[in-house]
């Protein structure tokens, strides 16, 4: 049988696993919208659509920092949002900036 503490360590480190490649999304969904707003500058003579879109492309890339501090356990962003402190609500946070990122590709 195996002890209890080593189970909790196995645990423990497969959740920092787990946030480790999480944060490394959210490094790359903001890069992605960084370089999607610095690529879009010269696109407001020919889109129509050009504010709504950058809008969107800035909130996508506080999210994703929003949620790379969430990964990397920051005590001050857990205590302003709570619900991010339960996996379920960092799922759907992450499902979310997903769905910003596949409507940018």
């Amino acid at each position: 049988a195996v002890a209890p503490a080593a189970m909790a360590g196995a645990g423990a480190c497969l959740f920092r696993t787990l946030n480790l490649v999480a944060g490394l999304a959210c490094v790359l969904a903001a890069a992605a919208f960084a370089m999607s707003l610095a690529l879009r500058l010269d696109a407001p003579a020919r889109d129509a659509y050009y504010f709504s879109g950058q809008a969107v492309r800035a909130f996508g890339l506080a999210w994703a920092l929003l949620l790379l501090l969430v990964e990397t356990e920051w005590r001050l962003v857990l205590r302003w949002v709570p619900a991010l402190d339960a996996w379920a609500g960092r799922g759907l946070a992450q499902a979310f900036l997903g769905a910003l990122v596949y409507r940018e590709a």
